[in-house]
């Protein structure tokens, strides 16, 4: 989490980020405005970001083992292309955090 948080985010996965989102910060930053701000929730280890075409990564550890849990979302027109997609995000995302 700790490597995550030092990241700059550019593009994951061939995709732009548009997003960050740190929860345990409390800090959104919007990468297209080039403007951060508060979240008003309370404080938790998690990491949320949003790519271009709407693809969403949350990253947060787990609470019983030592490991980080991976949530991923993305969109697309049709039940097969949208799970294409997720094998695709899932691929690419594995060998980016691999490379940090």
């Amino acid at each position: 989490m700790k490597k995550l948080r030092e990241t700059e985010f550019s593009n994951i996965c061939g995709e732009k980020v548009i997003n960050v989102k740190d929860y345990k910060l409390q800090v959104e930053k919007d990468l297209v405005a080039n403007e951060e701000k508060s979240i008003d929730l309370p404080k938790s280890d998690v990491i949320q970001i949003l790519l271009a075409d709407k693809t969403c990564i949350t990253v947060r550890p787990s609470g019983t083992e030592p490991k980080i849990k991976y949530y991923l979302c993305v969109v697309d027109n049709t039940d097969e292309l949208a799970t294409q997609k997720l094998e695709k995000v899932k691929k690419e995302f594995v060998n980016y955090i691999d490379s940090l």
